[in-house]
Order: structure tokens, then C-alpha cells, then sequence
């Protein structure tokens, strides 16, 4: 019963089929609704936090995940949350924090037709004011997964490294999330898969009114997108920022709108050090995205990017 809605989120992600890594099961879930300081390291375990005003201190403790679930969730309508001090790692294959989404099918519909009218009521019942910090995730899927509709969060003086897809993925409808004073190093290059698309290391997809601040971006070869095959190969940036055209989600009769595109984004202060392109603020062609399943062009508007350095990058 615990498992239930984390299983069900790991489908979005999809599922992956290398028979090189054994993915072990979860064995343990603790719930965690009041503020908790970790005494010991856990291996696959999934902390589930719901509530408000807890902190959660990982004492320098280490999250071993090995299988293909979420290692610490953050369940909708929680706020004031902070995360600090140890370490999540894994196999390729977790996810290190996900932020929960509170968007159900209804709002989706309502999103339709009232559009921007609409957002508020989602905005207030979502989680907001979640605070990851002095964090280090390693050989993950993906670090950070800052869902629909959650707000005003901050991710500070953490270090990802070798994450096999994004470090950090701002989704659809999100907005004011600070990510500063964070350290990148080789995100995405799909080597445990070896196969599908390289990933940057921050994923902005119709997320608005971020900044990204005074990090430090390293990638110690050249990233091209696609590992196995030539078709739309082109290099992988550090930051994306972009609207996909809308994808299904499983059980809905309704896509989920995507009202805005990455706009009003501030990026600033960052060191690039890496082998190919720094920034991207994608207009793409429909025939460019071979996943649409709705008429939502891409765009990424109103966006800023000033005091940044490149070496062997390019904006």
C-alpha cells in the first residue's frame, strides 16, 4: 500500500530494459511527518515526508538506492520542508528527491479552457518552500525532480555528479525555484543505458520565474544527444529551457495543459566549463519534437543570462 502512488510516479519516467544492471527491491518505507535526524546510513529505503515545518537532517548519513524508485518524496501540501547534510547514490537508476505534484485530472481540464485563470488554485494546494541543501547526489537517474505546480523552493550549495540523466528537472507549471552555489560535474551522459538521448544538467520545461545562480557547471567531454545513432545529433547543453508540446499521462483522458514556456528565467554568475554548447533557449519546429501529442509550440520568452563565464562553451 506504501509503494502504491511511488510506483505509479515511477511510470512517468518510463521504463528501461539493461539487463547489465540488477535493480534490487525497496525494503523499507518510513514515513516522516515531524523533524528527524538520521543516526545510521540506509540502503533502499524510501522517506516519504508529508507535513509542514520539519526538517530533516541526514547527519552526514548516506541513501544507498538501488533499485529504480524514489529515494526521499516530498507528498503534496507540504511546506516549510528542509533537506540537508548527506548524501544520496545508487546504481543509475533512482531518483535522489522528488517534489511532489497535487495536479489531478480535473485540474487539467480546468487548465483548458480558464488558462492562466486557473494556476492560483493549483498554486495554493501544491507543496511550496522546500529547501535542499549542503546535499551530494551521485549515480542517480535523475538528482532533483521539482514536479507540476510546486513553488517558491530553494536548492543551495549542493554537488551532483555522474547523474545519468538531468541533475535537476524543473517541470511544467512550476515557478521561483533559486538553484545557487551548486556544484555539477558529468550529469547526463546516459552511460548506464548507453542509449537514448543525453540530458543536460538542468532541465527548465515550462518552468517560470527561476534562477539559476553562481553555479559551477563541469563536463569533462564533449556531449553529444544521442549515443547510438546519428539522427538529430546535435551537442547537449548545460542549462535547456524550453516547452515540450505536451505529453500523456497514464489514466487521463485529458493532456496536461502547458500554459506557459520556460519564461522569466534569470541566469546568472554561473562558470561553464564544459565541451559544447552553455545555454539554450530552444525554439524549436513541431517537426523538430517527435513526441507531440498537442499543439503546444515550443518557446522559451522574457528570459535573462548576463555575468556568466564559458570556457570551450558557448551561449
Amino acid at each position: 500500500k506504501n509503494l502504491i502512488v511511488l510506483l505509479l510516479i515511477t511510470l512517468l519516467y518510463g521504463c528501461n530494459d539493461d539487463s547489465n544492471v540488477k535493480l534490487e527491491p525497496i525494503t523499507n518505507v518510513i514515513n516522516i511527518n515531524t523533524s528527524t535526524t538520521l543516526n545510521k546510513d540506509y540502503t533502499n529505503t524510501i522517506f516519504k515526508i508529508k507535513g509542514n515545518n520539519i526538517d530533516f537532517n541526514l547527519n552526514g548519513h548516506i541513501l544507498t538506492n538501488k533499485s529504480d524508485q524514489i529515494t526521499i518524496l516530498i507528498e503534496n501540501k507540504s511546506t516549510n520542508i528542509n533537506i540537508h547534510s548527506g548524501t544520496i547514490t545508487g546504481n543509475g537508476y533512482a531518483i535522489g528527491i522528488h517534489i511532489m505534484a497535487c495536479v489531478d485530472e480535473q485540474d487539467a481540464i480546468q487548465l483548458t479552457t480558464l488558462t492562466t485563470q486557473y494556476e492560483p488554485i493549483i498554486y495554493n494546494k501544491c507543496s511550496n518552500h522546500i529547501t535542499i541543501k549542503s546535499m551530494r547526489f551521485n549515480l542517480l537517474r535523475t538528482g532533483i525532480y521539482v514536479a507540476n505546480y510546486t513553488h517558491n523552493n530553494i536548492i543551495n550549495g549542493n554537488i551532483f555528479s555522474d547523474n545519468d540523466r538531468m541533475a535537476i528537472y524543473l517541470d511544467a507549471g512550476s515557478k521561483n525555484t533559486t538553484i545557487k552555489n551548486n556544484i555539477f560535474f558529468n550529469n547526463g551522459f546516459r552511460s548506464i543505458e548507453n542509449k537514448g538521448r543525453r540530458r543536460a544538467h538542468i532541465s527548465i520545461d515550462s518552468s517560470i520565474y527561476n534562477t539559476i545562480d553562481s553555479n559551477k557547471f563541469t563536463d569533462t567531454k564533449v556531449k553529444k544527444a544521442y549515443v547510438k545513432y546519428n539522427t538529430k545529433d546535435y551537442l547537449v547543453p548545460v542549462i535547456e529551457l524550453y516547452r515540450n508540446c505536451g505529453e500523456a499521462t497514464k489514466n487521463w483522458n485529458t493532456i496536461l495543459p502547458r500554459v506557459h514556456g520556460a519564461d522569466n528565467n534569470t541566469i546568472t554568475n554561473n562558470e561553464f566549463n564544459t565541451r559544447g554548447l552553455g545555454i539554450w533557449f530552444k525554439y524549436r519546429e513541431h517537426d523538430q519534437l517527435s513526441s507531440c501529442v498537442a499543439n503546444y509550440p515550443d518557446k522559451s520568452d522574457n528570459n535573462s543570462a548576463s555575468g556568466n563565464s564559458f570556457s570551450g562553451t558557448s551561449i
